[in-house]
C-alpha cells in the first residue's frame, strides 16, 4: 500500500505547508515475563517509516526518540476490554514532550491498535496503516464510516463537490463517494486501503460521545454529514502523550 501512493490520488486540495514538524516518539517494546516479544526494533523502526511515508502527505515526520524494553506479562498481553490494564501500560512512562507508543505481544480483542491521551498501544497484527490511523486521532481526528453495525446511516452515492468541496476533483467520477471514506486514514474498520490524509472535511458517518446522565455512561451519538476528518483544518501538527 505504501508504494499506491501517487495511484491513490493521495494529494492535498489545499495550500502546501510550509516546512515540516518533527514528532518525538518514545517506542516501548513490551515482553512478557520470559523476555518473549512481537516486535524487534528493526520492525518499530519500519513501521515508522511507514507512518512517515503516509503523512508525507502533511509534511509531517515522526522521529523515534527512543526505544527501550520491559518484561511484564500483564502487560505484554492485555485484553481490550481491560480497562485497568490499558490504564497500566500507557503509564510505563509519560510527559515525554511527544507521543508514545507501546508495542505488546499479544491484544485479546477486535481492535489491532488502541489510543488513549496518555499512549497509543499496538498490537502484532497491526501495520504502518493502523499506526498512522492512531496518530490521526491523537492530533485530533476522529474516526469516519461509511456504515456502521447497528446503525441505519450509511454512505450512498456519487462523490459530489458539496461532499468533499476542499479535496474536489483528485478522485476519478467512477469511484463511489463509499469507496472514498474506505481510503481515508481516519476509515474507522481495517482495510489494505485506507491511507489518503484530505485537505478538509469529507461527507461520511461519525459520531460523538454524549454523557447520560441517567445511566452514567457515555453513548454514541450519530450522524451523517461533513466529518473533520481534514488535516489541514483540523489536524494539529505537534501531538503529545499526556
Amino acid at each position: 500500500m505504501r508504494h499506491r501512493i501517487a495511484a491513490l490520488c493521495i494529494l492535498l486540495a489545499g495550500p502546501v505547508f510550509a516546512g515540516a514538524n518533527d514528532v518525538k516518539l518514545a517506542c516501548w517494546i513490551v515482553g512478557n515475563d520470559g523476555g518473549n516479544t512481537a516486535f524487534t526494533s528493526d520492525g518499530v523502526s519500519n513501521l515508522v517509516q511507514g507512518v512517515n511515508e503516509i503523512y508525507s502527505q502533511v509534511v509531517l515526520t515522526f522521529v523515534i526518540d527512543s526505544i527501550s524494553y520491559t518484561n511484564n506479562t500483564y502487560l505484554s498481553d492485555l485484553t481490550y476490554t481491560n480497562a485497568a490494564q490499558k490504564a497500566a501500560i500507557c503509564n510505563i512512562t509519560n510527559n515525554t514532550g511527544g507521543l508514545e507508543l507501546y508495542f505488546i505481544r499479544s491484544l485479546n480483542g477486535r481492535p489491532t491498535a488502541f489510543n488513549r491521551k496518555t499512549g497509543i498501544v499496538i498490537g502484532p497484527r497491526a501495520n504502518a496503516r493502523t499506526v498512522s490511523h492512531e496518530i490521526g486521532h491523537s492530533c485530533g481526528l476522529p474516526d469516519i464510516y461509511n456504515f456502521y453495525r447497528g446503525t441505519s446511516l450509511a454512505v450512498y452515492g456519487a462523490p459530489s463537490k458539496d461532499r468533499m468541496i476542499d479535496d474536489w476533483g483528485w478522485y476519478p467520477s467512477s469511484v463511489s463517494h463509499s469507496n472514498i471514506v474506505e481510503r481515508l486514514l481516519m476509515y474507522g474498520f481495517r482495510s489494505d486501503v485506507k491511507a489518503d490524509i484530505p485537505y478538509g472535511d469529507v461527507f461520511g458517518l461519525h459520531y460523538t460521545n454524549s454523557w447520560n446522565s441517567a445511566s452514567h455512561t457515555w453513548d454514541r451519538v450519530w450522524f451523517l454529514d461533513n466529518a473533520p476528518v481534514g488535516f489541514g483544518i483540523h489536524g494539529s501538527r505537534n501531538p503529545t502523550s499526556e
